[in-house]
Formats: structure tokens, sequence, C-alpha cells
């Protein structure tokens, strides 16, 4: 992939999204959707990265991850842990039928894992469930019709959105970085880690992300097209269990990252900075 400026906050919270992966005490890897208008940069950042149990796809349909998943090895299912989708327009461009075939495969896989699927085209029967956290990116034009079927609750409820735009300063800097031709360098990084292991969130920082955890809920309910069809009452409201799930899961990502077993003041000093941009505000970097 080609080189970038200006977007590390972007490929930190890829990377952080994709280690999660290697977190054997977490109920999911995480997953996460970014959006941003085109040409900032996040299709490109989102495919620059690989390792073991990361897989990238262009284009996809639900029978086409179930037929992926059943031509794996045993080996290669068991380190699966993480699909990229660098251009999640292009499901929105299919059918209604495919993109809510699609829909229904992704919320399963990013919540409770796959183990039985038996429809009229395919049958998958594994020994033990396999969720998969995945990565996708979009524009707000792909996501910002209310009837889309990615504004579902179900969907959002199941992601981290981070969202940004370029500020004016940010503008100049990469039309000055095409003009130098900077862009042309191939940039590509890889994770070294094989293994999983257990990360510790002392009950500090866990409770901490409270806070965060049902501010991000009251936004994803806000952005889901289930707010303009009726307002929610309190009793209807998220408790922000997977939100919070999720939040620990990524903050024990930053540490692991760093080479760290349990997390400390300064991962969750990290975790802020991401968490200005994990709402449908597009921030500008």
């Amino acid at each position: 992939m080609s080189k970038t400026t200006g977007l590390e906050i972007v490929r930190d919270f890829v990377k952080y999204t994709l280690y999660s992966g290697f977190i054997e005490n977490i109920v999911r890897p995480t997953s996460g959707l970014i959006v941003a208008e085109p040409e900032r940069g996040k299709s490109t950042e989102a495919r620059k990265w690989y390792g073991l149990g990361v897989f990238s796809l262009d284009d996809l349909t639900w029978y086409g991850i179930n037929r992926a998943i059943l031509e794996m090895s045993p080996r290669d299912r068991q380190i699966f842990h993480h699909l990229i989708i660098a251009d999640l327009e292009k499901v929105g461009s299919r059918n209604r039928v495919v993109r809510y075939e699609l829909l229904s495969g992704l919320r399963i896989l990013m919540d409770e894992g796959i183990k039985e699927i038996s429809t009229g085209r395919m049958r998958v029967s594994l020994e033990n469930r396999l969720p998969i956290g995945v990565l996708m990116c979009t524009t707000p034009d792909d996501i910002g019709d209310r009837r889309s079927v990615f504004r579902t609750l179900s969907f959002q409820s199941r992601v981290i959105p981070f969202t940004y735009d370029y500020s004016d300063r940010l503008k100049v800097k990469v039309l000055n970085f095409i003009e130098s031709e900077e862009h042309t360098v191939k940039e590509t990084f890889f994770f070294k880690r094989e293994e999983k292991v257990d990360v510790t969130l002392p009950p500090y920082y866990a409770k901490e992300l409270n806070l965060y955890t049902r501010i991000l809920a009251r936004r994803l309910e806000k952005f889901s097209r289930i707010s303009s069809i009726k307002k929610t009452n309190e009793k209807e409201r998220l408790l922000g269990i997977r939100t919070k799930e999720n939040l620990m899961a990524f903050l024990k990502s930053i540490a692991l990252y760093h080479g760290r077993t349990t997390v400390t003041k300064t991962d969750f000093v990290e975790f802020l900075k991401l968490y200005d941009y994990m709402n449908y505000k597009f921030n500008e970097l």
C-alpha cells in the first residue's frame, strides 16, 4: 500500500483493533467501523496490516465467507481472528437480499461466532464457535441513509465506530506530500506475534471505562436508524454490555501491542486519545 501522512491516529485504531485477536481472555475480538469521506486514506491504512489470523477481502458475500472458512484447515481456523473489509461500499451496492444476508452473518461473526450453518447451498459444522472481529471502512454516504442495513442498532452495538476528517492544515500537507511523490513509496506493517495470551485489566481501569461506555452506547443509539422510528425510553436503552466488552478488549489490546500483559495508566491515556474519534462527529485530524 502507498505511504500516507498525517494518519497516525487512524493507523493506531487499525492496529489495536486487529491486535485484539491475540488476546485470550476476552469475549470476542474487537470489531471496528472506520468512516470518512473519499480520499481520506482509510482503506489504504486498513490494507497495510498483515499478520497471522488476519484476512483481507476486497469484495464478499456471506456465502463466500462461509466457503472460505469451510475450506480452511483446522489450524487456520484456530488462528483466524480478523476480517478486513476495506471497502464496505461494494457491499452496499449489492441487492437488498445479499446485503441483509451479509449483515445477519456479520452480526453473528462479531458476537457469538459461527458453529453450525445449514442452507440450501452450504453446510458448515465446526467443533468450536468461531467469533471473528471485522474491521470495515466506508464513507458517510454509504451509511448516511437511515434505511441503510448498517445502521441497525444490532449492528452498531457490535462495533466501535471511528470517524474523522482532514483539517485544512492537513489537506495542504497531504497535497504537498503528493506533490513530492512520497506517496509512491510502498508501506506495509506486519504483526510478529503468533500466540494468544491473557491480559490483565485492573479493576480501577475497568470501572473507569463505565462513563465512556455509557456515552458511546448513547451515541450508537442516536446514530442507529431505530432512533428515528420511535423514541427510546429508559427501559429500551442499551445497557452497553457489548460496548463495555469491546472497550475492555480494545484497552487490553493497546497494552499487549506495547508489550505489556497488564493495562497501565499509559495505555488508558492512549485509549482516551483515540476515544475522541469513537463517534459520528467526524472530528478533524
